[in-house]
């Protein structure tokens, strides 16, 4: 029962009544028939993501997730959490058959969610059990002066132990505006050399000149057994060319 008002008399009025997961049918004389909707709450449990690298950390926290929930006529809805969230829930559902799906990147996720069959008003548990199979390194470069350096390359090279014609893995990264990069897909174990690649410029006079002299450090040596971060460089630029004439 609810009551509204006072309320003028010499106009009309429309009642609508709202509340998160329910919806409302009207009956007639001022009366609603309430239906509670139903969800569903997502768990992403995390096990000792680094085991086989030798990790001590228990628990790597995982990247945004992307979880993809469809249903009977179409139903979509496509929702990301944000890095390091394990729980996320679907409310406002309509009974009806789902299916749920989830993927992020240098995530491998197990044993995949059978379809859920949801009854009006009903909350549903679904948990997922995933595990961090590769890492990111993240950093910044800038000038001796302290300004960020946009547009450099940052690579990542494993390093292969022992040789025998074995191809070393490689990613790259293009710093940001704020100079900041991040070297994605690097794998649990392996250990790489992350510099700052000096690429080739022209002069004025058409002279190939390095873009920059050389970069501090030289370059990191990383064994990757979780995100690592705060690998900073900064880079000295190339002194302008001389010309000098004489007679």
């Amino acid at each position: 029962m609810f009551v509204v008002g006072p309320l003028n008399d010499d106009a009309s009025y429309h009642i609508e009544l709202s509340k998160t997961g329910y919806i409302f049918k009207p009956l007639g004389d001022n009366s609603f028939e309430a239906q509670k909707l139903a969800s569903i709450t997502v768990k992403i449990a995390t096990p000792a993501a680094a085991a086989a690298a030798g990790a001590s950390s228990a628990n790597e926290p995982l990247p945004s997730v992307l979880l993809s929930l469809t249903g009977d006529n179409s139903f979509r809805r496509n929702e990301a959490t944000a890095a390091g969230q394990n729980v996320f829930a679907f409310e406002g559902l309509f009974p009806g058959s789902y299916f749920l799906r989830a993927r992020a990147e240098g995530v491998r996720v197990f044993a995949g969610c059978p379809p859920i069959n949801l009854q009006s008003g009903q909350e549903v548990d679904v948990e997922f059990s995933a595990k961090r199979v590769a890492f990111s390194v993240l950093g910044s470069v800038r000038s001796l002066s302290g300004a960020p350096e946009a547009g450099v390359q940052v690579e990542a090279r494993e390093v292969v132990s022992g040789g025998g014609g074995s191809q070393s893995h490689y990613e790259m990264a293009v710093t940001n505006e704020d100079g900041s990069f991040r070297l994605r897909g690097l794998r649990p174990g392996g250990t790489y050399a992350v510099e700052v690649a000096v690429k080739a410029g022209a002069s004025k006079d058409g002279t190939s000149l390095p873009r920059f002299e050389r970069a501090s450090p030289t370059q990191a040596l990383l064994t990757i057994t979780g995100d690592v971060s705060n690998v900073d460089f900064v880079v000295f630029n190339s002194p302008p060319g001389v010309t000098i004439t004489g007679q």
